[in-house]
């Protein structure tokens, strides 16, 4: 009885790091922690121009995950894209600045919220 030889597969694609193909999967926004979904919206809708001045025109159309924490004083402790299909990389970091440069409220309990938050665009209003 004769074996076959094992098949060397080529290795997988690697995509780069908070990139995925296809639509990201989250529809809405995730909030764990001591602020609420209504306080966190309000903080990223005073920042709605800067949000809509990301999108260039030939940016195309797509979904961004961005995840983020909230120190207690209701600053941005850290910010990072955890998918995305958009794949435009300006649009995203400028997103990315926006998101850290953000102020909420202080957290009613806890040192820290961690949000996934869903950005459309082009930015519906």
């Amino acid at each position: 009885m004769q074996t076959a030889e094992p098949v060397a597969l080529p290795p997988a694609p690697v995509a780069p790091a908070g990139k995925i193909g296809g639509e990201p999967i989250l529809a809405d926004p995730v909030v764990l922690g001591g602020i609420s979904v209504d306080a966190v919206r309000a903080g990223l809708d005073a920042q709605k121009a800067a949000i809509t001045a990301c999108h260039g025109a030939d940016a195309g159309k797509g979904k961004v995950l961005v995840r983020f924490a909230i120190a207690a004083d209701g600053t941005v402790a850290s910010a990072r894209v955890q998918s995305t299909s958009l794949r435009d990389e300006s649009t995203e970091t400028c997103l990315l600045g926006v998101v850290q440069g953000a102020t909420f409220p202080p957290l009613e309990r806890g040192d820290k919220a961690l949000v996934t938050w869903p950005f459309l665009f082009p930015p519906t209003s």
